[in-house]
């Protein structure tokens, strides 16, 4: 007997002839799952209904009513969970051969309530295996699962949230929640308790990270025994895993007066060519602790950033890292090999003497070259003379900071000599030793913004003493004075005070929205960038991206994330060309990155270019 295509016979225990023969041509995959499962329910339910001393004709009559309709819904829901689990099985078997089938076999299943096929999708879009990397649908396929109390989902969700690449998906509270279920249920477990720990450095909470991480290590393997000692180390230190940090997390860390975040909050301070502010986050994370930042440090004093160029202080602050056991570089070493020689001579000089002592120098290399030159190459004169004038530039440097105030006139124009020297030729190993170092945070010439400027700087101030509502009135009064493009960074900072929400500003999402795009409308580059990020990947809107793409592309201080952007802004305009200039540049600029960021991204940047290259968007 059929209904439909289904025959409601199969699963008794007569069956119907054509259907008798149908089954043994073609098995229907949802006949094995049912018998093992829901046919013994199904014949105690016939039992109780049917097992009575009545007539033929009323048991028969019954049989075929009600209790055939509850087989045919029964069967087909058995039908549908077994087409789900072969797809799900099927995924499994071709996952390492062929992922990017097993990730259409993993969502075809899940859409169908698979939780080991939603764990599936999950995770193939976590890893980027077998489809574009996209946490936002690798969080809503495990969010489902966990909706169906699956613990691995569960694990899923605090990889992604306390230690996913992209800092935007980074969430601290909910890393810490969905880590502790699954360290609950597996206390013993080496990789679930380094997951809490990361979590718990994502929530700032590094003394459970310290705690979870010294478990972890407990019950790890001997191959992983080496990088998980060397987390807790870094645990110690206030450096989150992976060290990639949203500017708000920094900004809290900082706040906290944790060393890394103030360190990073100097560093991003120096990017957006706020150097005062730079070297004050610097100062902070010294006195803090922190060997990388006396490293930055000492850079602002040697170039001058923030305030006047110190070789003493740079050489206290380049000491302070060496001895905390951070290497130098290969330039910081030799220009520092060489002003020791020159400091061990004047330390104990005053400020008249190191002058003098300059102007004897440059007497004497005028005197040599004089002698020499006319029985000696160019070039090698050339160099003789600027590793002459580096020493007296050095020599006035001393007295400057001893302060003898004509020294800086002369330092300035030995500085200004070599600078022009080091524009005009290709140096050898020897001159690039005498060129003083470049500056590569050279601050611009910027319009006077009058009381505004001062608002912001008190603001900035505030919020280094930690008075965060202070600050938040001070950006609030400076943008009210001056909403002009010359203000850019009060909005900013207010679009960052509404999205997180600190000490005396509550959360709010549409002020954060406003706030953001005034920031955007205003120049900032971080707002172009982050707007252009909803504007071609979250809320698609190629007018809108053009918008604000030409605007970041004025920006003179591109990098790799600026220039990915603005591919992906011409691409979504159909302006292929242009994008894969821009996807080549942020290869060339993503070069000059950390190892680190450079194995996180090539792969992704190389891929999106080959689209480009075709005149198709990359997936997702």
């Amino acid at each position: 007997m059929r209904i439909g295509s289904m025959c409601i016979m199969d699963a008794a225990t007569t069956r119907c002839d054509d259907c008798h023969a149908k089954e043994r041509e073609t098995q229907r995959p949802g006949l094995p799952v049912f018998r093992a499962s829901l046919w013994p329910l199904f014949r105690r339910m016939e039992f109780s209904l049917f097992n009575r001393r009545s007539n033929r004709s009323r048991y028969t009559t019954r049989r075929v009513g009600h209790p055939a309709y509850m087989l045919a819904l029964l069967l087909a829901t058995s039908i549908v969970h077994g087409d789900a689990d072969a797809l799900y099985r099927q995924g499994a078997a071709v996952f390492e051969s062929d992922p990017a089938k097993a990730c259409g076999l993993f969502v075809q299943a899940a859409e169908q309530g698979n939780v080991s096929a939603m764990v599936g999708a999950g995770h193939c879009f976590e890893t980027g295996a077998g489809a574009a990397k996209d946490y936002a649908k690798a969080i809503a396929w495990y969010e489902k699962a966990v909706a169906q109390n699956s613990l691995k989902a569960c694990e899923g969700l605090a990889r992604i949230y306390a230690s996913c690449e992209d800092p935007e998906f980074h969430d601290g509270e909910l890393a810490v929640k969905y880590a502790s279920a699954v360290a609950r249920k597996n206390p013993r477990d080496a990789d679930a308790l380094a997951i809490l720990a990361a979590a718990h450095a994502r929530n700032l909470d590094f003394a459970q990270a310290v705690k979870f991480q010294s478990d972890a290590v407990r019950y790890c393997s001997l191959e992983q025994a080496s990088g998980f000692k060397e987390r807790i180390a870094q645990y110690k230190r206030g450096i989150p895993e992976p060290v990639a940090a949203s500017e708000v997390w920094i900004l809290s860390a900082a706040d906290q007066g944790m060393p890394w975040g103030l360190y990073m909050q100097g560093r991003q301070c120096l990017e957006k060519q706020e150097e005062d502010q730079a070297v004050q986050w610097f100062e902070r994370a010294v006195a803090a602790g922190s060997a990388e930042a006396a490293l930055e440090l000492g850079d602002c004093h040697w170039l001058g950033l923030g305030a006047g160029i110190d070789y003493i202080k740079a050489a206290e602050c380049y000491a302070t890292a060496t001895d905390a056991g951070v290497e130098l570089g290969e330039d910081r070493a030799e220009r520092m090999a060489y002003f020791d020689k020159v400091w061990e001579r004047l330390e104990h000089s005053d400020a008249e003497e190191c002058f003098e002592e300059g102007r004897r120098n440059e007497r004497w290399i005028d005197e040599i070259v004089s002698r020499v030159g006319n029985n000696m190459d160019k070039e090698k004169l050339k160099v003789i003379r600027a590793a002459g004038l580096k020493r007296s530039m050095y020599c006035y440097a001393i007295a400057m900071a001893k302060g003898h105030a004509p020294a800086k006139k002369e330092f300035e124009r030995i500085q200004g000599e070599l600078n022009k020297k080091s524009s005009t030729t290709t140096p050898s190993v020897a001159a690039k030793r005498a060129e003083p170092p470049k500056n590569p945070y050279a601050k611009e010439q910027r319009p006077s913004r009058g009381k505004a400027a001062d608002l912001v700087d008190e603001a900035v101030q505030a919020r280094n003493n930690g008075e965060q509502k202070a600050a938040f009135d001070l950006f609030m009064e400076s943008y009210s004075i001056d909403p002009s493009a010359n203000n850019g960074y009060a909005a900013y900072s207010l679009w960052h005070y509404y999205r997180k929400g600190l000490p005396g500003v509550p959360e709010d999402s549409a002020q954060a929205e406003q706030w953001q795009l005034r920031a955007a409308d205003n120049g900032h580059p971080e707002a172009l960038h982050s707007v252009l990020r909803t504007y071609t990947e979250t809320d698609a809107n190629p007018e809108a991206a053009m918008e604000y793409a030409a605007k970041l592309l004025v920006w003179p201080r591109q990098n790799y994330r600026f220039w990915d952007v603005l591919a992906q802004a011409y691409a979504l305009n159909g302006n292929f060309p242009k994008a894969v200039e821009f996807q080549m540049r942020a290869i060339e600029a993503l070069k000059t990155e950390t190892e680190r960021l450079q194995q996180r991204h090539s792969a992704q940047y190389a891929t999106d270019l080959e689209h480009y290259q075709k005149s198709t968007l990359p997936p997702g």
